[in-house]
């Protein structure tokens, strides 16, 4: 009767030799080694699918978060109660003309009229010159994006600084300096080549 394919003669249990060892040894090892990569990947997966779903309630309290301030500000910014809000209304709030004792009039310094325009003009899609609670919503998008990219510090201390010029040089509508003091000598065509 054969053992298992070997012929009889040449199949002995009683003989182990060195090269069996190493691959039982190995064969054990492998197995050994792919059961706790099984059990890593698990906790891997585990330990991702948890961040994940934190992420996500954290990105629903996000939204949650700009969806009241879109609101507040809207309630704030309409007082008329016409459902929409226009530049100077927004201009207005958030600069404190209305109010000086509001949270918006606190933070003014960040609010030069250049960037209140700039951003009204990004969320205005349909160019109407009016807001409604969908489009302020888009409107704090924009600055929390600004906040997860890293670069509100900056872009705040910009038109903080623009601010301060603003009311240093007395200009109210223009931060561009008047022609004749970008051309003493009266030139205003000047062509790179001359």
């Amino acid at each position: 009767m054969p053992q298992w394919g070997c012929k009889a003669e040449k199949c002995t249990s009683d003989v182990v030799t060195p090269h069996l060892v190493l691959s039982v040894s190995a064969a054990v090892l492998i197995g050994m080694y792919a059961f706790y990569l099984r059990a890593r990947l698990r906790t891997v997966e585990a330990s991702k699918e948890a961040e994940r779903e934190a992420t996500r309630v954290e990105a629903n309290v996000h939204e949650q978060q700009i969806a009241e301030l879109a609101s507040a500000l809207f309630k704030d910014a309409d007082r008329r109660q016409r459902g929409y809000v226009t530049l100077t209304d927004l201009k207005k709030e958030l600069r404190g003309q209305w109010d000086c004792a509001t949270g918006w009039a606190a933070g003014k310094h960040q609010w030069p009229p250049q960037r209140i325009e700039f951003m009204f003009k990004q969320c205005d899609k349909d160019e109407d010159g009016r807001l409604y609670p969908g489009d302020l919503e888009t409107f704090f998008h924009y600055l929390s994006k600004s906040q997860l990219h890293g670069f509100d510090e900056e872009l705040n201390h910009a038109w903080s600084q623009m601010e301060k010029l603003r009311h240093k040089t007395g200009s109210r509508e223009s931060m561009l300096a008047p022609l004749t003091e970008l051309f003493p000598d009266g030139r205003q065509n000047v062509s790179p080549g001359m």
